[in-house]
């Protein structure tokens, strides 16, 4: 059973999907030390619609599996991108979690 995304980062090292009304509508990829440094890749097909009050949006991690390396990731993206003839977008964040300490 996928287990949802980690309330204490918006996401840990690993690969998800993106569902919008139980569809798939993108795969994220995340890389990272998931202790200060996460680099996020998403890669949202044409159905997918910024999220809203009525539109909404899962991350879940993949069941079992997942890719191994960005480069396996991107190589299966552009796969996808090619068989639905349909251009994709792709998103890159680099978030870095640091601690604000009271002075």
């Amino acid at each position: 059973m996928p287990r949802p995304i980690s309330k204490l980062r918006q996401v840990d090292p690993g690969t998800y999907n993106v569902l919008q009304s139980s569809t798939s509508v993108g795969t994220l990829y995340a890389e990272g030390t998931a202790g200060t440094l996460v680099v996020e890749h998403w890669v949202l097909h044409a159905g997918y619609q910024s999220p809203t009050a009525t539109v909404d949006m899962e991350v879940l991690e993949f069941s079992s599996g997942g890719y191994t390396s960005l480069t396996a990731f991107m190589s299966a993206m552009q796969t996808e991108v090619n068989t639905a003839n349909q251009a994709a977008t792709y998103i890159k964040a680099t978030c870095v979690y640091d601690t604000i300490d009271p002075e």
